[in-house]
């Protein structure tokens, strides 16, 4: 009895860290396309930006999303990541909005380039402007029109967990 207690065990475990692999080259994302640098090509427009960052313990959790609002920051139409053939990626966030019309005043608009490789469902941005490390994300959601991407980081007492959501531009 004790042996095929451990025999189950055993295969609990094994059937548990399979279950835990990380997804291989090609993977295909539930439900939707397979992570593939074709299905990655294209502009992407942010239409919500959820964040939770923990500092010693105390959490703030904000939303934003592409609806106008007189009352909290807001996405708008220059906020949004491209992803070209020649592995190159640019993120575009507005860096100063119109407190008039609550649009992205044009020569505010922030681009940020990267290269980036794909690993399995991670995304791996590597900064052209600045020798920072690589930004690692994952992608969760990628169907013809929307782009899910998950972000973690750790650093002593701050913990930060951002989710970008894009449709296709």
């Amino acid at each position: 009895m004790k042996q095929h207690y451990t025999l189950a065990i055993i295969a609990a475990f094994v059937f548990g860290l399979s279950a835990c692999q990380k997804s291989g080259p090609g993977s295909r994302l539930d439900g939707g396309l397979t992570v593939s640098k074709n299905n990655l090509l294209g502009k992407w427009k942010e239409v919500k930006l959820h964040t939770v960052q923990t500092v010693n313990g105390v959490v703030t959790d904000e939303t934003l999303t592409s609806t106008p609002t007189t009352t909290a920051p807001y996405l708008n139409a220059y906020d949004s990541i491209e992803f070209t053939q020649d592995n190159k990626a640019t993120i575009y966030a507005a860096a100063s909005i119109d407190p008039r019309s609550g649009v992205a005043i044009p020569y505010w608009i922030a681009a940020s380039n990267y290269t980036y490789i794909l690993s399995g469902s991670d995304l791996i941005l590597t900064s052209e402007n600045t020798q920072t490390g690589a930004l690692v994300m994952t992608i969760t959601k990628l169907d013809s029109n929307n782009l899910t991407l998950h972000y973690t980081q750790k650093s002593g007492d701050i913990d930060i967990v951002i989710d970008n959501y894009y449709t296709r531009n």
